[in-house]
């Protein structure tokens, strides 16, 4: 019985440890921009996001998985992103709309919950079009620190039954 209840808690133990995944998607191109600008700016994004926990999930596997569904990589609606999340079965996923206005970029990204939908951190920034690499890696590493301490709902349970099993083995060992 003790060996069976050592092997539970030494799985959950790994099941905790798996990182999370995130998926960057392309995002989305507004007035007076072409599909190229919002690439660079979408991809310069991924590659200086890495929040802590959290394995990035490659641009080619994610690209294959948009183009499977029959959807436009830079102009989605956040129902298909959400499917998209499902599919990789990504924890978060990083979404951003990129518009021109008098002349500076505008950039609003969000870190939405693929479990809830829900926005968990959020960064909004405008720009001259000369000045937007420091800006992006800025808003990456802000969203990044952000993200770093967020858990699922399913992993706060998780976290919550290994606190009772816990618990439970002192109070065990106690009597």
């Amino acid at each position: 019985m003790k060996k069976l209840f050592l092997l539970s808690v030494m799985c959950l133990m790994a099941l905790s440890v798996q990182a999370q995944r995130c998926a960057v998607l392309d995002f989305n191109v507004g007035e007076n921009l072409t599909v190229e600008d919002v690439d660079g700016i979408s991809y310069m994004f991924s590659s200086n996001f890495n929040p802590a926990g959290y394995k990035m999930l490659e641009r080619p596997y994610i690209n294959r998985v948009i183009q499977d569904k029959g959807y436009e990589r830079t102009d989605m609606t956040l129902r298909q992103r959400l499917a998209v999340g499902r599919e990789l079965t990504a924890t978060i996923i990083v979404v951003g709309d990129v518009n021109i206005f008098m002349d500076e970029y505008n950039i609003d990204v969000r870190v939405v919950s693929v479990e809830t939908g829900a926005t968990v951190a959020s960064e909004t920034a405008s720009f001259e079009r000369t000045a937007y690499r420091d800006k992006i890696k800025t808003i990456a590493n802000s969203l990044a620190n952000k993200v770093g301490g967020v858990q699922s709902q399913s992993e706060q349970k998780q976290e919550s039954s290994e606190k009772t099993v816990k618990t439970e083995k002192a109070e065990k060992l106690k009597t």
